[in-house]
Order: C-alpha cells, then structure tokens, then sequence
C-alpha cells in the first residue's frame, strides 16, 4: 500500500474508531464484515457467509446502520432464507431507499442527517454496493461470463436510482474533476473533506480503475469499492449502475440545502443550515485568502458558528436544489453570505 492510500485506510479506521460508541463500534463492524462475507460468498469465495442478523437492527441505531442491517439481511435471505425471508428483507430495504428520496441521501427522518460523511462514508458504499450486488444477482452467485437469474428488479431499481442520484451530486461537487471536496456531517478533528476512498468510487462510476491498496478484498472497510471492482471483472462494469435509467431524472438529494457559488477557478459549497446534522463542517472552499474550511462544529449546531465570507461577483451554479426536510433555507446571495 502506498503512503498515501496508507494514510487513507488509518483515518477511515480511526474515523470510524473515534465517531461510535464502543458497543456501536462493533456492531457496525459486524455488519460490515457480514454485508463483506455474503459479497464473497457471492463471487465464489470460499467464506463463512454469515447468518441471519438480529432483526431488531432493522430498526434501531444511525442511518448508516439500519443500511448495514438492512443489507445483511436482504443479501442472507437471497442466498439461505425463504419466500417469507426474501418479502420481508426486500420490504426492510425497499423502505430505506424510499425514506432516504423523501428526506435526503444519508436521512431517514426529520431528527437524522448524515449528508456527505466522510467518516462513516465507507458504512454506505458497503451498504449501497451491496443492495445493488445482491439485486442483480438475486441470490446467486456471480461468475466469470455465467449466466445470472433475473434480477429482484425492485431492489435493483432503488439501488440504482440512488447511485444515480449521489453520482449526479458528486458531478456537481467535482465540477468536471476527479475529487469531491465537500462540507457535510460526522467529522472529526482534523477533518479530511476531500475524501480518497469516495474519490475512487466515484472513478469506478466513469470507468477509471482505482489504485488498489493492501487488504482491498480482505478490509471490510472497503467494502463497497472491492465490491464494484469484483463485479468488473466479471464483465459487470460499475458504470451500468448509473447508466441512463428510462423514465428517471436523476436529481440532488439533501435533507438541507447545500449552495453552490462558483468564481471563475474559485468555489464555496456551504450549508446555511443543517437542522439535524451531528458534528458538522458547514462551508468547504477554494477562495484566495479565505480558509479552507471552519473547525468542526461539535454537537448539532444547526445553524454555521462560523460563517464563510461575502463572495461578490459569484454565482449559484447550478440554481440550488431546496433541502427536502421541512425549514430548509433557501441560498442566500453570494454577497450576503456573512
């Protein structure tokens, strides 16, 4: 592994480390590892799959956890469940896809966001890639050139539109780059918002083949990137995920809203408010004399302790898509930020 990706790999395991609870800590990582081992199971690899998850995660924890769970049991019923099984993990999951298009990417409710996060970032690539995984091949395992079942096309069509929706927000957050430097929710100090991991899947989405570290298809912490990659080589490009879906227009999805200002080279993405977002950095930038980006704003603020600078002569760019959650702030003009 190179220092850099080195790097990489410590601070998602401290991140994620420093940001749970102990007895969180290892339940999230138990469902990592189990989303991991069904992922395995499915591409052949002679694991331990593991068996079926305590239902009462389903319902209880953070966001990204009910996700795991969610993904475990839809991807164990697949494989080793029954009829009854598959109903009603495909309901469990099905249900985390429509809450998070009627409240934001990373939301569940009117009380939870976790828009953008980088240290919990690797829980729902895990999540996310799995659901998508376990759809397509509905149960069965995913060889090199063999033939798959029909898909759970339910499934498979959420799993995509959500990818379709993130990847159209990256887009915009990369403006024709390869990097996505953002504010957002669950930071620690020092905050990294340029995120290498989410930089990779996001180049596994256009066809750029990541650099590949030490313990890719062994740490359950890439999960989700491991697992695109395993289905590129078995002829199953990550790029379909978010090709054109017929009658869907992907759209930016955030409980609150996020503002865009660019100036020339120069750019500020802030939320002006963040109503239910834990530990948040609300303004990232790139502005000659101006910082970067404020501390962590510990706790749940909602509204920016530190707000950016006026940023006259900039525009919103695009026009900004409104927050979903009810009290969403409209932009505020870009030289009226402060």
């Amino acid at each position: 592994m190179n220092r850099y990706l080195a790097k990489v790999a410590i601070t998602l395991a401290c991140a994620l480390s420093t940001a749970v609870p102990g007895r969180a800590l290892t339940l999230v990582q138990t469902q990592m590892q189990a989303v991991h081992d069904l992922a395995a199971g499915t591409f052949g690899y002679m694991v331990g799959e593991p068996g079926k998850p305590d239902l009462s995660q389903l319902t209880s924890g953070s966001p990204n956890q009910k996700l795991l769970a969610r993904t475990w049991y839809y991807g164990w019923a697949l494989r080793h469940g029954v009829q009854a099984d598959i109903d009603d993990a495909r309901f469990w999951l099905n249900d985390i896809f429509n809450k998070q298009e009627a409240w934001g990417h990373y939301s569940l409710n009117a009380t939870g966001d976790e828009i953008l996060t980088v240290s919990h970032f690797q829980m729902y690539a895990a999540g996310m890639a799995g659901a998508y995984l376990f759809a397509l091949t509905n149960g069965a395992n995913m060889g090199f050139g063999t033939p798959l079942p029909s898909p759970d096309s339910q499934i498979l069509t959420k799993a995509r539109r959500w990818w379709l929706d993130e990847k159209k927000l990256w887009d915009v957050l990369a403006n024709g780059g390869n990097e996505i430097d953002a504010p957002g929710a669950r930071f620690t100090e020092p905050p990294t918002t340029n995120l290498d991991y989410r930089n990779k899947i996001y180049g596994q989405l256009r066809n750029i083949r990541p650099s590949i570290p030490n313990g890719w298809s062994t740490d359950k912490l890439w999960t989700g990137g491991w697992v695109l990659e395993e289905m590129f080589a078995r002829g199953h490009n990550p790029t379909n995920l978010v090709a054109p879906l017929s009658g869907y227009t992907p759209q930016i999805r955030t409980h609150d809203t996020l503002c865009i200002y660019r100036l020339g080279s120069e750019w500020l993405y802030y939320f002006p408010k963040l109503q239910a977002a834990l530990d948040p950095i609300f303004w990232v930038q790139n502005r000659a004399g101006q910082n970067h980006n404020p501390p962590v704003a510990f706790g749940t603020p909602v509204n920016p302790p530190v707000k950016p600078a006026n940023f006259p002569g900039a525009t919103l760019t695009p026009p900004p898509t409104m927050g979903l959650a009810p009290g969403a702030m409209n932009c505020p003009a870009a030289n009226a930020i402060n």
